[in-house]
């Protein structure tokens, strides 16, 4: 078991486990049954604690469960979506200068046109896995020999 990549359980002074305490490496998170804003059902999520020992991190822990009994929303952050990103670039390139007029207007084509476009499903993701079905079928390339 490799405790540097897996989350195991904290204990207490007294050796007993810490209820709802996990630690990954030096880290600290707390798991919790949390409802983010747009969401009807909460999860269980792991919530990542600023605390260095297990003192701070068991009352952080108590602070962010009484937020949440308290209804108030823990939300640490959210990666932005392909599509949010993608707008948020083309328009610091169009305020910086950074490219020609022309690469600006090309980029900004391959998120916003069509069902291709990068930002088409919402999801976090490229999507890799056209881009590699369409290499891969594509027909071999002839030789060329130079003599």
């Amino acid at each position: 078991m490799n405790t540097a990549q897996s989350f195991t359980a904290v204990l207490d002074g007294r050796k007993h486990k810490v209820r709802n305490l996990w630690q990954r490496g030096d880290i600290f998170y707390a798991r919790l049954k949390i409802t983010y804003p747009g969401e009807e059902v909460p999860k269980m999520r792991r919530v990542l604690l600023k605390a260095k020992t297990v003192s701070e991190a068991t009352k952080e822990l108590r602070e962010l469960q009484v937020k949440r009994d308290k209804g108030k929303t823990i939300v640490r952050g959210r990666t932005p979506t392909l599509k949010e990103y993608g707008q948020k670039y083309i328009d610091r390139l169009f305020k910086g200068n950074r490219k020609r007029p022309a690469t600006i207007t090309s980029e900004n084509g391959h998120f916003t046109s069509g069902p291709g476009s990068l930002a088409s499903n919402g999801s976090t993701e490229s999507p890799r896995g056209r881009f590699r079905g369409h290499w891969t079928n594509a027909p071999p390339m002839e030789s060329t020999t130079h003599v």
